[in-house]
């Protein structure tokens, strides 16, 4: 936490919302800082914590937080294992960075029309 707050990033936390695990009283305090994760400003230099795909990330990581996100999902859905969230949030930030669409390949049809 330390080497990130040194170097100006924004910490922003992976969660459920507290709607999705009736075992989490919602702090006052931090409700406003938390977002859906296409809501929230992936934008500026920010370093992502997720954690355990059961119990998330500890106590100590949450305090340091400045935002927390959810990736909203179906009710039957419990979590999402680490990789799929991060694959998720990254995808989003880089999104939000505006990254360049890669070029559509050609597909086997498209090369057959060339000929």
């Amino acid at each position: 936490v330390e080497h990130c707050r040194a170097r100006g990033l924004k910490l922003v936390a992976s969660r459920l919302p507290a709607a999705a695990n009736p075992n989490v009283i919602e702090d006052a305090a931090r409700a406003p800082k938390v977002h859906a994760y296409t809501e929230a400003d992936l934008t500026a230099p920010l370093a992502l914590m997720v954690g355990k795909e059961a119990s998330g990330i500890s106590g100590t990581m949450a305090a340091a937080a400045d935002e927390f996100v959810y990736i909203p999902m179906a009710a039957t859905v419990e979590s999402l294992n680490v990789s799929a969230a991060t694959a998720i949030l990254l995808y989003e930030a880089v999104r939000q960075r505006g990254a360049p669409r890669p070029k559509k390949s050609p597909t086997s049809a498209d090369k057959r029309r060339r000929k």
